[in-house]
């Protein structure tokens, strides 16, 4: 294949998805630097790649609402959508995430070379022309080495580099301005993040407070909780589950969120979005996950620890403490 000059690269996942794709999107910059990048993302996922800053352009789209939608309204859109892609000319696409409705618009662009990450039954394999193929994915893979593995069919090297965000200069500024207005700039801090993609996901809000007690009874941290929008009652309930001088910060952007975790010594979280862009800035995690959880979803960086409980509910605090303390202990050293 001659170099592309045109290239639409495909993600449509999940915040958690997306960071853990960015080692292989940005191996695919550095394989053809000459190539104009533009990117395909979800809209909860375009701050994480506009951050990353490795594309010339993201195309951002709102998978939830065009799902959601009436027929007419989604069906309007898919088609704006698609008449977007055709004119661009790209002359490839690569579709990482592999959906297939992502296959399908990838197919009709009229892009002439398609490479398409293989998940089984949700990629539609016939619809990809690239060769090599790449392979097919597996649950024993990680999902690095699954996205790494699925543009290894370029030629492109260090594709599970570890790839660090950076929040601007301008961010970095807001949320300092954020954190002295709640009284939090000059403090040691710890982070809690509330809430998961999914309840099953997620311990209660009560069990966050007992732990947010217990760190400030036996440290001399305070305590910054973060949420999103899908903790619509925690504000209403924080009162009676935190500690009183715990602060809430739950109207934070992504970038304000990658910022905000810089500034405290540990985040502790549930099998979050948040928790891997924790890690992808470089603050240590307590990542607390079922037993049954899918490993190869965890963040793989250096300062990180799992702690697997089978009740992810009540977790057992203990654990946690102690992983909070050998990152404490380690930073002092």
């Amino acid at each position: 294949m001659v170099d592309p000059k045109n290239i639409l690269l495909m993600n449509l996942g999940q915040v958690g998805d997306v960071i853990l794709s960015l080692s292989a999107i940005r191996a695919v910059r550095e394989r053809f630097p000459n190539s104009r990048l533009t990117l395909f993302v979800a809209k909860v996922a375009t701050e994480i790649v506009e951050m990353a800053g490795i594309a010339d352009e993201v195309i951002s789209v709102d998978r939830v609402g065009i799902r959601k939608g009436n027929l007419f309204w989604s069906t309007g859109q898919i088609l704006k959508i698609l008449r977007d892609l055709r004119r661009r000319k790209f002359d490839l696409i690569i579709d990482l995430h592999s959906l297939h409705e992502t296959n399908i618009l990838g197919f009709l662009s009229g892009a002439k070379n398609r490479l398409y990450s293989i998940r089984g039954n949700r990629t539609l394999r016939y619809l990809s022309n690239f060769r090599p193929e790449p392979a097919v994915d597996s649950e024993k893979v990680h999902i690095i080495d699954f996205y790494a593995g699925s543009v290894e069919p370029l030629g492109v090297t260090g594709a599970k580099d570890p790839f660090n965000l950076v929040p601007s200069e301008g961010v970095t500024k807001r949320v300092g301005e954020i954190f002295g207005s709640n009284r939090l700039e000059d403090r040691k801090l710890i982070g809690l993040n509330i809430g998961a993609g999914h309840p099953s996901r997620a311990s209660s809000y009560e069990h966050f407070g007992r732990l947010a007690q217990q760190i400030i009874d036996s440290t001399d941290y305070g305590i910054v909780v973060f949420a999103g929008p899908e903790e619509t009652d925690l504000r209403v309930r924080f009162s009676e589950c935190f500690p009183a001088d715990a602060v809430l910060l739950d109207s934070l952007s992504l970038s304000e969120l990658a910022a905000a975790m810089l500034k405290v010594e540990v985040v502790v979280g549930n099998d979050t979005g948040p928790m891997h862009l924790a890690a992808s800035v470089g603050t240590p995690i307590v990542f607390i996950v079922g037993s049954n959880g899918q490993t190869r979803f965890h963040p793989v960086v250096e300062y990180s620890l799992i702690i697997e409980t089978d009740d992810i509910d009540k977790f057992e605090i203990d654990p946690v403490m102690e992983a909070i303390d050998h990152f404490l202990h380690k930073k002092r050293k």
